[in-house]
């Protein structure tokens, strides 16, 4: 992400996209927030090593959106997983993205409804 960002805040400031999620982010504390920040877009940080993992997501402005920390899934036993919730309001829906990580076990997924 720290040497992608500027081509992926063209393609959110032509407002093709209301929501993108990235994965192995690769960042750490020593990014600041300001350095992602994309006009009319809000984003959300989970850093993990600056060597692997991390999540990111941009939402617009205009999406009614809240962070769901107490919905995150953090789990490092039988291989890793990150996730990062978020509850939009789109439509009386609720997207959810995550990613599972080749030996993370399909138990430890969650259906929300």
């Amino acid at each position: 992400m720290r040497h992608k960002f500027y081509p992926l805040k063209e393609i959110l400031e032509q407002n093709v996209l209301d929501i993108l999620f990235i994965q192995e982010t690769k960042l750490d504390v020593t990014f600041p927030d300001g350095q992602f920040h994309v006009k009319d877009f809000r984003n959300y940080r989970k850093d993990h090593t600056g060597r692997s993992g991390g999540l990111m997501t941009f939402i617009m402005d205009d999406i009614v959106q809240k962070r769901r920390v107490d919905l995150e899934i953090d789990c490092i036993e039988n291989g890793r997983i990150e996730t990062m919730a978020i509850e939009m309001m789109i439509r009386k829906e609720r997207p959810l993205g995550q990613r599972k990580t080749p030996p993370a076990n399909k138990h430890l997924f969650v259906t929300y409804r």
